[in-house]
């Protein structure tokens, strides 16, 4: 049961997404998963140090990293959380962001379960309903859950944690397309100038079948931002053991009453070859409708397409494949490739195009050590991008 805490933050949404389609905005830490008790009390902890190195055409970034974890867990009815993390950055996403401390507080969770069909999580968290098109990113909020006659419940309410969610660094992704943009406001926004309520009820509809919805309310400091959003989320089996991730939302802002439509679609496949290694096809479909004044802006969550980051759902229609390897005969390297594009609002050429290129290696053949390396280049509107990117990371 203990382990079972460490993921409490997730834990009662995975009702509501048994596979994790969209990854969180931090390269996956691996903290929880080793912690080390401290004798024979309920505090145990975790630390892990990072490195990353970014080069985007002439522009160069390095900064040293580290995460820390303490957890108190006195029963397996409650427990507490904190994960801080450091980051030394020489630059910022956001131009208008000003001073950003180097220090962030990703999680401070308070999490309590009186039963297995009822949880209640309060404080900083990542929140992240349905297959993550409008609702992926870190809020200090309440949440509660509720899993009652075969129905998943969930449901909070909360502010948007700006310094968390801020956050840009993955491993395996690049950042292309708006990778320097100022993503609805954020730049200048202060604590507690974005804000939601949401609920979400899903259900398993037999084996690999799953239907939600989810309905939320965005409340902002600027009413141009306010708006309520419906996405119905699912995934589905399909013939020849591909799985299907679907999400589609229509969202209407309060203060011109228009209304704009996004959804993402995820089919994947795995292939196992005796004596030569695992093979993963991923095919993506990602879209937001746009106008002259009307975008579909997802609620504050960045969308992790194919892998890769993105602030906002990038207006029109985004298509993308990627593979990944990994040989049997060499199981601490993972090779991955990927090809993405934006055509607008059909199916003409794409005016935006990207070729992704990165390798994974886990020289002990486990998570404590990891290290990727990712070549991207993008041919968009503005010229030629490449980028270059490494990325280390040590779990003690």
């Amino acid at each position: 049961m203990k382990r079972v805490a460490a993921l409490a933050v997730l834990a009662a949404l995975a009702g509501l997404s048994s596979v994790s389609v969209v990854e969180a905005k931090d390269c996956p830490s691996r903290i929880s998963s080793n912690l080390h008790p401290i004798g024979s009390s309920p505090f145990s902890w975790g630390l892990e140090l990072r490195g990353f190195s970014y080069s985007v055409d002439s522009e160069n970034y390095l900064f040293p990293g580290s995460a820390a974890m303490l957890r108190f867990e006195p029963s397996d009815a409650f427990s507490v959380e904190i994960e801080g993390l450091y980051r030394d950055k020489t630059y910022v996403d956001c131009d208008k962001a000003g001073d950003v401390s180097a220090f962030q507080l990703k999680t401070l969770t308070l999490v309590f379960n009186p039963g297995k069909a009822l949880g209640f999580r309060l404080g900083r968290q990542e929140i992240r309903v349905g297959n993550g098109l409008v609702l992926d990113d870190f809020f200090d909020a309440v949440v509660i859950d509720l899993s009652v006659g075969g129905f998943d419940l969930t449901g909070g309410a909360g502010t948007l944690a700006l310094g968390a969610a801020r956050e840009t660094g993955t491993c395996q992704k690049g950042f292309f397309f708006e990778y320097k943009s100022c993503w609805k406001g954020t730049c200048g926004a202060s604590y507690g100038d974005f804000n939601l309520a949401f609920a979400a009820v899903s259900r398993r509809l037999g084996e690999g079948f799953r239907l939600g919805i989810l309905y939320e309310r965005i409340f902002s400091a600027e009413s141009v931002y306010d708006a309520d959003i419906v996405s119905l989320f699912g995934q589905v089996r399909l013939p020849l053991g591909f799985r299907l991730f679907a999400e589609a939302a229509i969202q209407r802002f309060a203060a011109s009453e228009d209304t704009a439509f996004g959804g993402h679609l995820q089919s994947l496949r795995s292939w196992r070859f005796s004596g030569v290694g695992t093979v993963q096809v991923k095919l993506h479909a990602l879209y937001g409708s746009g106008g002259e004044q009307t975008y579909f802006l997802p609620t504050f969550g960045t969308m992790t397409l194919a892998e890769r980051m993105h602030y906002s759902v990038r207006q029109g229609l985004s298509l993308g494949a990627e593979m990944i390897f990994t040989p049997e005969f060499f199981k601490i390297l993972t090779l991955r490739a990927g090809y993405f594009g934006n055509s607008g609002y059909g199916f003409e050429a794409p005016t935006t195009q990207e070729i992704d290129l990165g390798v994974g290696l886990k020289p002990f053949k486990s998570d404590l050590l990891r290290l990727d390396i990712v070549y991207s280049a993008a041919r968009t509107l503005s010229g030629p991008v490449n980028q270059f990117k490494m990325e280390a990371r040590m779990t003690f």
